[in-house]
């Protein structure tokens, strides 16, 4: 536990829109049995054998274990970068029947997809935050679509007042040095907003270290921002990412901006899951070859593998084409009827080898292989390709098929 002060919890009531209890929609793509369809309707001709499986009660279930965790501060979706790379096209309803009333984008063009989603599925009155405020844009498009721009700069900030009188939020940078007003400059904004009569509906700043356990950062940061808030009394705050809402509650404030755990990854891996998390995201590909290598024999390109005895390898249809991180080659593994296998050499284009001496009996033509899901998990991945749960995500939902799964029963 940080030894800080905690932020307080603003006593604004809010006001809390009916749940729509609409099934899940599953657009025109293929139903593939077992509840599942297809994301896109695309031809069956043109795809490809690798699957990534989006479980959309899994993260039902997520964003509610993860609300109770935080309450009574708010709990808000993240979708950007298309939901984490999953689909927000699916998952933005999911969150939002789950009792997700505020989402948080990237961008203004992804502010107005989130939109047009979360109406068409009858949540209208859904607040979606844009993180980079207007990036270049007039105010016009956010107000015509209802969006909150998170304003980082006095530009922003006179010409969102200027445009007439509608929501906005303010970021405060306190340590990430990427965007939002300097702790030198929010006093200004402050003033700004006194004058024109105005006052921001949301106070934002963000950790730069939240997922590094006992980081002296995170106290500095939390310090720094419960002394800037002075400066807008009575506006709600939001602080805190996942990692933070599992590890910081004193952080937590009247929001928590809920991303990477609402898609099942542990954002304080190795330390134990404590909101019971479940898998959203699973990869698999088929076995399309078979064979034996002697000893000596090398794999894949510039033979990078070496096999130190006789062994049995699978290859599997699978590759960076496919957003399977090439980098995760050296130490990276799957897994074969819930069996771990190694990865052996390169990761090619639309290629994987690996080494199933240890199961071969269960390795023929056909078999599905796990290279995410329930023994793979996406922190293992990010750790063999030496680099973190968010650009596996993104990487694969940008490139790999997807197939959706629910159970029908109501809860997604």
């Amino acid at each position: 536990m940080i030894p800080v002060t905690k932020i307080p919890v603003t006593k604004n009531p809010v006001t809390k829109n009916p749940v729509t209890k609409n099934p899940v929609t599953t657009g025109d793509g293929e139903t593939t049995g077992d509840g599942e369809t297809t994301g896109d309707g695309e031809a069956t001709g043109a795809r490809r054998a690798a699957r990534l499986r989006v479980d959309l009660d899994a993260a039902a279930h997520n964003f509610r274990g993860l609300a109770k965790w935080v309450a009574p501060a708010r709990a808000a979706a993240v979708v950007k970068a298309d939901a984490y790379g999953l689909g927000v096209e699916r998952l933005a309803p999911v969150f939002a029947r789950a009792g997700a009333r505020d989402f948080f984008v990237a961008s203004p063009g992804e502010g107005v997809q989130a939109r047009l989603i979360l109406t068409n599925a009858g949540f209208s009155g859904s607040r979606i935050f844009v993180l980079h405020g207007l990036e270049t844009r007039e105010p016009e498009l956010l107000i015509a679509r209802n969006l909150v721009p998170v304003l980082n700069h006095a530009a922003e900030l006179r010409s969102w007042l200027e445009a007439g009188d509608h929501p906005f939020a303010l970021h405060v940078d306190t340590g990430m040095n990427r965007l939002g007003f300097s702790p030198d400059d929010i006093g200004a904004a402050a003033d700004l907003c006194r004058r024109s009569g105005r006052s921001p509906d949301l106070l934002v700043s963000h950790f730069s270290a939240a997922d590094e356990n006992g980081s002296p950062e995170n106290a500095r940061q939390l310090t720094l921002f419960s002394g800037i808030r002075a400066l807008f009394p009575g506006v709600p705050v939001s602080l805190a990412n996942s990692a933070a809402a599992i590890e910081i509650p004193e952080s937590h404030g009247d929001m928590v901006r809920l991303g990477l755990a609402l898609y099942g990854a542990e954002p304080l891996a190795p330390r134990p899951d404590r909101i019971g998390l479940r898998c959203v995201a699973t990869l698999h590909a088929p076995i399309i070859g078979r064979r034996r290598l002697t000893r000596g024999a090398r794999v894949g390109y510039g033979g990078t593998f070496t096999a130190p005895a006789d062994m049995e390898v699978a290859t599997v249809a699978l590759g960076y084409s496919d957003g399977f991180l090439r980098a995760g080659s050296p130490a990276g593994y799957a897994a074969l009827r819930g069996q771990r296998v190694p990865i052996l050499g390169r990761v090619s284009m639309d290629l994987t080898v690996v080494d199933v001496s240890a199961c071969a009996g269960e390795a023929s033509l056909g078999t599905m292989v796990e290279f995410l899901g329930p023994h793979i998990r996406v922190e293992d991945v990010a750790r063999a390709a030496g680099t973190i749960p968010y650009e596996v995500l993104t990487s694969l939902g940008a490139q790999c098929f997807r197939v959706y799964a629910a159970t029908g029963n109501g809860e997604a």
